[in-house]
């Protein structure tokens, strides 16, 4: 069952929608229109009792300043080094939204958008977005978005985009998860089935160099607990079906495992000494260890070298990806 309702209007008075997606156990998730936004995802815990296990804003005017929270970020999440790139012979210059880069495309971000929303099935809804360009990217996109989430306990997350020149295409979701609802993420065990990360410059933008992430503080190819901030880059091994990554919180009892068709996946942790000045859903201000996140996606930057799946898609080529997140118990 999908129920939509309005969840509130932003400062400049343009209104923003919400889409409930439930199953029969009285589990949902809830995506905005605003930056096809994933707002909430409500499982169970080991007892039965449904919580809601990631952040987000408090209110509309809150997507402002918890832009990335859930958002669907395009048309390139991550970094473009020296916001620039070569395609086809052709040197683009890019907004350098960071020092050395093009971060989550900038100004043209997604997430900063308002997507046109279609209900597919009881099930699923469709978010569509003309993107026109922007932040120097210099052609138009159609992309679209489904998100399914059904009795299977399962968030797909469905990528379509078609470009009408020549661009780079590498979209996530940047949810922030905490699987004990917002108590924080200290305890939570990740595995990660990647053997490699890519070696990063001092603006955080990969060139192509790889790190062997065994004995390092960087492996998780043996669960254990997280224990500091990363914000690094993991090349996926092939998995044989089984997941590329997993999230337990012991103490609820909740899992999730993340299935996906890139070859990479951003672990990012962050950390605060002090509570976020904004609060978040339910009045909370965020702060110490208080997400994980795991964002699938191409290697940042890998239209700049070589060795790694390319993000180049030419006039009329699709890009096609899914992205799952199976919550069980344990």
């Amino acid at each position: 069952m999908i129920i939509k309702e309005l969840f509130g209007s932003l400062p400049d008075g343009r209104e923003v929608t919400s889409y409930k997606i439930s199953n029969v156990f009285d589990e949902s998730v809830t995506v905005l229109d605003f930056g096809a936004t994933v707002h909430s995802i409500i499982v169970r815990d080991k007892n039965g009792e449904p919580g809601d296990v990631t952040l987000g804003a408090f209110d509309a005017p809150g997507l402002l300043s918890h832009a990335k929270e859930g958002s669907t970020i395009g048309r390139f999440a991550n970094r473009i080094g020296r916001a620039e790139m070569t395609l086809d012979g052709r040197k683009i210059k890019l907004e350098e939204s960071r020092p050395g880069c093009l971060l989550h495309s900038g100004s043209a971000n997604y997430g900063k958008r308002f997507f046109e929303v279609s209900i597919v099935s009881d099930e699923s809804i469709e978010c569509h977005l003309d993107d026109e360009g922007g932040a120097g990217f210099d052609c138009r996109v159609d992309a679209k978005v489904t998100f399914t989430f059904g009795d299977d306990h399962c968030l797909k997350i469905d990528y379509d985009l078609v470009p009408d020149g020549t661009t780079v295409l590498a979209p996530t979701n940047h949810t922030y998860f905490d699987l004990s609802c917002a108590k924080g993420v200290d305890g939570h065990i990740l595995q990660l089935n990647a053997g490699r990360i890519a070696v990063k410059d001092e603006y955080g933008v990969p060139w192509g160099d790889t790190l062997d992430v065994r004995g390092t503080e960087y492996d998780f190819l043996t669960p254990r607990t997280i224990g500091q901030m990363y914000d690094d880059y993991y090349i996926l091994d092939e998995t044989d079906g089984s997941p590329k990554a997993v999230l337990e919180d012991p103490e609820s009892g909740r899992k999730m495992e993340v299935f996906t068709d890139m070859p990479c996946l951003i672990l990012f942790t962050p950390i605060s000494d002090k509570p976020a000045e904004i609060p978040g859903k339910y009045g909370i201000h965020y702060n110490g260890a208080h997400a994980v996140c795991l964002e699938a996606q191409y290697v940042p930057n890998s239209m700049n070298f070589d060795g790694f799946p390319s993000p180049v898609f030419r006039k009329g080529e699709h890009f096609i990806s899914r992205t799952e997140y199976r919550f069980s118990t344990i």
